[in-house]
């Protein structure tokens, strides 16, 4: 009874979303794409946020705890809207994480005006948007995967993680050579040309 209703329910998803095979695997593997320019994007700065404001504010280690706590229950309350917008509201998924990562494409830039507050604030932002784009990236990518391939496509995004050792050892060499904010801006355009490819997979219907 249990695979019946679970049948029935990804019967019903198909023909809510009524997205052909070749559409569905063009927007799985634009997700791919998207997710591997963002990690190594990601990569460059993650291992190196909190040095930075350590090195360009002398903040401690208590000031940067604080931040990281602030940071993510914003994060949970970003998700919790965003996910009560889209259910009430029946808003595209595919353009709301569009707006959303607009919304992440400013924090980064604002990462390079050189005022305390306004770097904090900006990669509070930038944290606790990333979360919610990242829970409505899974909730596109299985709607568009079939369910007996969804492991595959799962274990397909893990693997995209490992990247993160990679770009963060690029990210240290920039640091060490350029600065910090020369490793934030790189990261900047980076994410400003993932936008771009996320434009593919906003046209969702």
């Amino acid at each position: 009874e249990e695979e019946e209703e679970e049948e029935e329910e990804e019967q019903q998803q198909q023909q809510q979303h009524a997205v052909s095979p070749r559409h569905a695997r063009f927007v799985r593997w634009t997700i791919v794409c998207f997710d591997v320019m963002r990690v190594c994007a990601g990569g460059l700065v993650v291992k190196f946020w909190g040095l930075f404001f350590v090195d360009a504010y002398a903040l401690t280690p208590v000031n940067i705890s604080v931040m990281m706590a602030l940071t993510f229950g914003l994060g949970l309350l970003v998700v919790i809207a965003i996910g009560r917008l889209v259910i009430a509201w029946q808003l595209r998924r595919g353009l709301v994480r569009l707006v959303l990562l607009v919304v992440v494409d400013t924090g980064n830039f604002m990462m390079a005006v050189p005022n305390l507050w306004v770097n904090a604030v900006a990669w509070a932002v930038r944290e606790a948007t990333l979360g919610a784009m990242l829970e409505l990236k899974k909730s596109l990518m299985m709607d568009h995967t079939p369910k007996s391939s969804r492991g595959i496509w799962n274990a397909a995004q893990g693997l995209q993680q490992g990247l993160w050792s990679g770009t963060a050892t690029v990210g240290g060499y920039i640091v060490h050579a350029f600065g910090f904010r020369t490793d934030f801006w790189l990261m900047n355009w980076l994410f400003l040309l993932n936008t771009c490819v996320w434009l593919l997979v906003a046209r969702e219907r």
